[in-house]
């Protein structure tokens, strides 16, 4: 063998050294980290409980699960005592407190690391957080989600309800509100089906969707997303409707609307069926606005101002109520029905 084969020989072999002492320095080093990574393996760390307590005991309901990715399911039942079902695993864990004053907290108790690896080679157990409440909850419910949805269903809150997730969606069904309804998503949907509020409602989103159907709202109603699409359908609004998007659409078909209806859009399009109200504000800057109102035009008043864009309205000269049309380059093209 060369002298320069040797040479090279051998300094592979002092490399090949180092790199074995730097890799076992390393994996010392990280030691701690790597035990903390909570790695799940056909779910075997999770492990499913109960907790339950008498329906009189109950006056308002807390649940702050944001620092972890569990979804919660709350549902409404007729039985007499409110049970919840969760997971905790040597990582992640819930504190549930009742105090004097009937108001129940759930929360995250130890808080997951900062490092969390998910590896789930199997079948495991669902993490969503589950509570089943009875049907009428006197007080109010407060929800806070992370990544993970919020779904209600049969319930009837004799107080107020909030619910806010970051990229979760929210799901309402077939649910009464007796006081003020606040819910906003950054990026997830919220999808608003069969509800009866009796206070002001309020939904916002950030690039998710917001749809409402089948409902009753004996008060105001508030939508609002930047890029997000809102759809609302066949709706009884007692008071004022407003809806507001930068760049998503605004779709409304069959709503009686007995207070006043601002709609106010950047670049998406608006989209009316069989929508009636009393005094109606519409303005967008490059969006379009078309679709059919009910009523009588003898009754309204139309005003409409435009840039560039081409606006169409009915010839009414009424003086009960006002239909105002702001736009700068979208069109503007809207008929009462039967006229």
């Amino acid at each position: 063998m060369k002298k320069s084969e040797k040479f090279a020989l051998g300094l592979a072999l002092i490399f090949l050294v180092l790199g074995s002492l730097l890799c076992i320095s390393t994996v010392h080093a990280v030691g701690k980290l790597w035990d903390r990574a909570n790695i799940l393996i056909s779910g075997q760390d999770y492990q499913r409980k109960e907790y339950s307590l008498p329906a009189e005991q109950l006056q308002s309901l807390l649940v702050d699960a944001d620092s972890y990715g569990h979804d919660i399911r709350i549902s409404g039942t007729d039985a007499q005592e409110l049970k919840i079902s969760y997971v905790e695993s040597k990582k992640e864990s819930y504190e549930i407190d009742l105090n004097e004053k009937g108001e129940l907290r759930i929360s995250c108790g130890k808080k997951r690391s900062w490092f969390y690896f998910s590896l789930n080679l199997g079948q495991r157990e669902s993490t969503e957080l589950r509570i089943f409440l009875p049907k009428e909850l006197a007080g109010d419910i407060s929800l806070q989600s992370g990544s993970g949805d919020v779904n209600l269903s049969g319930l009837n809150i004799g107080g107020s309800l909030s619910a806010a997730s970051s990229s979760g969606n929210l799901l309402l069904q077939d649910c009464r509100v007796q006081q003020k309804t606040e819910l906003s998503s950054s990026s997830g949907e919220i999808d608003l089906h069969g509800l009866d509020t009796r206070g002001k409602l309020e939904a916002r989103s950030s690039s998710g969707d917001i749809c409402l159907e089948n409902s009753k709202i004996s008060g105001p109603l508030l939508l609002e997303s930047s890029s997000g699409e809102q759809q609302v359908e066949n709706l009884q609004i007692e008071g004022m409707l407003q809806m507001e998007t930068t760049s998503g659409e605004l779709e409304l078909d069959t709503l009686q609307i007995k207070g006043d209806m601002q709609l106010k859009t950047t670049s998406g399009d608006v989209e009316l069926e069989e929508v009636s109200a009393q005094n109606m504000d519409f303005h967008s800057t490059s969006g379009d606005i078309s679709g059919t109102l009910l009523g009588d035009p003898a009754d309204y008043n139309f005003n409409s101002r435009s840039t560039s864009g081409s606006i169409r309205l009915p010839a009414g000269n009424g003086s009960l109520y006002t239909v105002r049309v702001k736009t700068t380059s979208g069109d503007v093209h809207l008929q009462m029905q039967g006229w």
